[in-house]
């Protein structure tokens, strides 16, 4: 009779260390997930959870916190400040430029500014920046990089921060902003006007509406804009009364022009009434390429009256400069209006003592019905005008309509 031996198991010392060094760790590591968060329950088998014990989560009341503790820091310094500079005295948020004038973007009050600037939005403001030092300027390294920053708006007259995810900066240039602006995702389009800071409570741009696209104003592109804007004292152009369309491959075909934008419509009394035609393509003003009709508006926005002026055109295939010299804002004198067949007179201009623009309507406005006669043509809006009593204009505003009473 024979009897088999029991198949004996050997384990090396080597793994026994090894399994008896494991077990250590995951018991130190359990220790120390019982003193870095005592709050949290103890689980019944501490071995499989271990490792997400130790590991640091973020609640939405650590990320509350961050946003009072920014919001505290910018307040403390005065930043972003809030002026009553908007229309009807509404609050805004500026910046600090100097001891005695701040920055901001959007309406403001007529006559409120030091300077404007219509293209951008732009304006300087007489206000004290005092009692507190402005936090420092964002410097970008990396820019394609997702990162989450915040947004400082206007919630009544509170100023509110909300925190933003932004997967990536892009660079793109615009004919408004002289140093380039960021082009960002559609989600900012419903923040214009806000001011973005970094975690750091560093300053890193404006949102703005640029030519129909949200975009991000550097913060050092708007302080240098804003300066500039400070030191100039430009007399603005009256109206060049003149309208463009974006050229396409056929008109370019058919005008023998490469580039630029092709004139619709020619104001027989305005300064260029005999030098520009329907049809001619505009391909440089003052030697800076013209590629859009939102270069072409900066660029007759920021017009100073009195200066020789050189557009570059084309016209049946060859190309000529025309000269001209823009009569200063101050010259003009009288509001500008264009019939437009069956709808009524658009505003092209306005004086900035006229009665229209005292009762508040904006370059582009429809006038669609004065004084109870629709559609009515400009020498129907004068005529109307002349009244020494209050009446009432109906007018289209984009895609908006309203009512305003004009004063005597």
């Amino acid at each position: 009779m024979s009897f088999e031996q029991p198949i004996q198991t050997h384990v090396s010392r080597e793994t026994r260390r090894l399994l008896a060094a494991a077990g250590l760790a995951l018991l130190s590591l359990w220790v120390l997930a019982r003193l870095r968060y005592p709050e949290r329950p103890v689980p019944a088998n501490p071995v499989s959870p271990v490792l997400t014990q130790i590991a640091s989560s973020t609640t939405f009341t650590d990320l509350a916190t961050e946003v009072a503790d920014l919001r505290e820091r910018l307040e403390a310094n005065g930043v972003p400040l809030t002026v009553s500079a908007g229309p009807g005295g509404a609050a805004l948020l500026a910046w600090p430029l100097t001891s005695e004038t701040v920055m901001t973007i959007g309406r403001i009050e007529r006559g409120s500014a030091v300077g404007e600037d219509a293209p951008t939005g732009l304006a300087v403001i007489r206000a004290s920046s005092e009692g507190g030092e402005a936090q420092p300027v964002w410097t970008p390294r990396a820019l394609d990089q997702p990162r989450y920053l915040f947004a400082a708006t206007l919630l009544g007259e509170t100023v509110a921060v909300t925190p933003l995810y932004v997967p990536r900066l892009v660079p793109v240039q615009s004919p408004a902003w002289r140093s380039g602006v960021w082009a960002v995702p559609d989600t900012l389009g419903s923040l214009p006007g806000a001011f973005l800071f970094t975690p750091a409570a560093q300053w890193v741009g404006v949102v703005v509406e640029d030519g129909g696209h949200t975009v991000i104003v550097p913060a050092a592109t708007m302080r240098s804009e804003a300066t500039t804007l400070l030191q100039g004292s430009r007399v603005p152009a009256g109206p060049l009364g003149v309208e463009v369309q974006a050229i396409d491959p056929a008109i370019s075909a058919a005008a023998r022009a490469d580039r630029g934008v092709v004139v619709t419509w020619v104001d027989r009394h305005g300064p260029l009434a005999t030098l520009l035609a329907p049809g001619d393509v505009i391909e440089s003003a003052q030697a800076t390429p013209i590629e859009s009709v939102r270069a072409w508006d900066v660029f007759a926005a920021r017009l100073t009256g009195g200066d020789d002026t050189t557009l570059r055109v084309w016209r049946d295939g060859t190309v000529s400069e025309v000269h001209f010299t823009p009569r200063a804002a101050a010259d003009a004198g009288v509001d500008r209006l264009r019939m437009e067949s069956g709808t009524g007179a658009r505003v092209l201009a306005l004086a900035a003592t006229s009665r229209l623009s005292l009762a508040g309507l904006r370059e582009g406005d429809l006038i669609t019905r004065i004084d109870y006669v629709d559609a009515p043509t400009p020498a129907q809006v004068r005529q109307a005008l002349k009244t020494d009593r209050a009446v009432l204009v109906a007018v289209t505003r984009g895609a908006g309509h309203l009512v305003m009473a004009v004063e005597p």
